[in-house]
């Protein structure tokens, strides 16, 4: 009840400002600025009416028994055409076998936890048009069934816009057959999680809302001794490693870096003695989640964020000593971002 007298005096109030403002223009008064404080404060108190169900929206984000779920806005239509056409011309001057990937965010996988009222990017149909697109160019992967299927289970982080291992083996188990892969099951991985709580990008944004806190989990396949040889290049400087996880970097104080070394600009995996097929993957930060499973397929994987490599990485990039090209991000940064823009240069 308590919680239902203020909505509704702040429902009063908005009235009442409104009539306001009414009132004032009719009369030859100019009606307030949108920097005027009382425009700021009627925005602030809207932003804070809980949704139906209790659940509330702030600044891009549904509160959701301590989760938070990002609100993703409509993609930019100059960006996806970019990123497009940049895939295309990519695939043109390269003749690789390739695949491409757009991995949902958890306001569409979850939106059973969002009220029917929220607007909604409808990331699926945007997945699908963009696929008609590569039709026949390159094998695309439903990444949205495999994780809508596992829904219910901890595969996003509650605290950080990104998929946590098990959601990156669910996205695994749904790109290996596309490459013609055998998936490997969970149980031929050792499962670690880190004694810290994490929180993750979002949590920043969720001011004094109690949030719960995530866990970090690594995933080491057991099935065979490798030696690995990790070169992760981050702001120009590359840095060696003799394993995936590197644990040292959990007391620098981004405990996210134990996956991949952190996943710079071009990361590099490779196995010591080992024959096999080599990929090339051209990845947002999403990889870090799936990469653990597919590491053990091949004897190197070249990881490249388009994002933050410079012209001169990418142009040290020979498609032609790679069996296979994999285009793989989140819708958000597919929509938002030019991640693949670039390679449509000559």
């Amino acid at each position: 009840m308590h919680a239902k007298r203020i909505i509704s005096v702040l429902l009063a109030l908005a009235v009442l400002a409104f009539a306001g403002l009414f009132v004032a223009h009719g009369f030859g008064v100019s009606p307030l600025p949108p920097s005027h404080g009382l425009n700021v404060w009627f925005d602030r108190a809207i932003s804070l009416l809980p949704l139906p169900g209790g659940v509330r929206e702030q600044d891009g984000l549904f509160f959701v028994d301590g989760e938070l779920i990002e609100n993703i806005p409509v993609g930019d239509e100059d960006v996806i055409r970019e990123n497009t056409a940049g895939i295309l011309r990519f695939l043109e001057r390269s003749n690789r076998p390739a695949a491409a990937m757009l991995i949902p965010t958890a306001a569409a996988i979850r939106q059973q936890k969002v009220p029917s009222s929220a607007e909604l990017y409808n990331q699926k149909a945007l997945i699908s048009s963009v696929y008609e697109r590569l039709s026949g160019l390159a094998t695309t992967v439903d990444a949205y069934t495999a994780l809508f299927s596992a829904q219910e289970e901890y595969i996003f982080y509650r605290t950080a816009s990104n998929l946590t291992g098990l959601g990156g083996y669910y996205v695994y188990m749904a790109l290996a057959p596309r490459l013609g892969l055998t998936a490997l099951s969970l149980s031929d991985y050792e499962i670690e999680s880190l004694p810290d709580d994490y929180f993750g990008d979002l949590a920043a944004r969720a001011g004094d809302r109690p949030v719960r806190a995530d866990l970090l989990s690594l995933y080491r396949y057991t099935r065979s001794d490798r030696i690995w040889r990790m070169t992760c290049v981050r702001g120009g400087i590359p840095y060696v490693y003799d394993t995936l996880f590197p644990m040292h970097l959990r007391e620098l104080g981004r405990p996210e870096d134990v996956l991949f070394g952190g996943m710079g600009e071009v990361l590099d995996c490779s196995v010591a003695a080992q024959r096999g097929d080599e990929l090339l993957l051209f990845a947002d930060e999403t990889a870090v989640s799936y990469l653990p499973f597919l590491a053990p397929h091949y004897r190197q994987i070249t990881v490249v964020n388009p994002l933050g490599a410079t012209d001169e990485q990418l142009a040290a990039i020979d498609p032609a000593r790679y069996d296979r090209v994999i285009f793989a991000c989140s819708v958000k940064t597919f929509s938002q971002e030019p991640i693949y823009a670039r390679l449509a240069a000559d």
